[in-house]
């Protein structure tokens, strides 16, 4: 049929269970959008264990130019510039992501991280309780605690 999408599953009734169960998890308060990329942040979590070369760089850098960016590129660039470059350029990056999409929490937690070695424990506090608000998962509670001392 015209909607065979190659498995021998006519694709309207795949694509309407589809729409229906996000319709579902939506109405029952699951931000799906959050759900996907926490699951794509393990897996990315896995590769910044490995170094990556100057050409693994490039082509992130590249791909925030293009129709293919999100918030787990900006990400990973991020954690990379953390860890081979300097502090200044993740801050950098992070900015940038959370200017993308404001609604994912690593990017507080992160620039939290920055703003509380350079000792601005305000913003850190900010960043932080952002982080938490967006995801309550318990580095977010332990770094909210951990600054409300100061």
């Amino acid at each position: 049929t015209a909607y065979d999408i190659g498995l021998g599953i006519p694709a309207e009734p795949l694509f309407r269970s589809s729409l229906y169960l996000g319709l579902g998890l939506n109405l029952a308060g699951v931000n799906t959008k959050n759900a996907i990329n926490n699951y794509r942040l393990g897996r990315i979590e896995k590769r910044l264990q490995n170094t990556y070369t100057d050409e693994q760089i490039f082509s992130l850098e590249k791909e925030l130019d293009s129709k293919n960016r999100s918030a787990l590129t900006y990400y990973e660039l991020g954690m990379i510039k953390m860890s081979q470059s300097s502090v200044q350029d993740a801050k950098k990056v992070f900015n940038e992501g959370k200017d993308f999409d404001n609604t994912f929490a690593p990017f507080y937690y992160n620039l939290s991280l920055i703003e509380r070695q350079g000792g601005n424990y305000n913003s850190a506090k900010e960043y932080a309780q952002k982080a938490y608000e967006l995801n309550k998962i318990d580095k977010y509670t332990n770094l909210v605690d951990e600054l409300s001392k100061y």
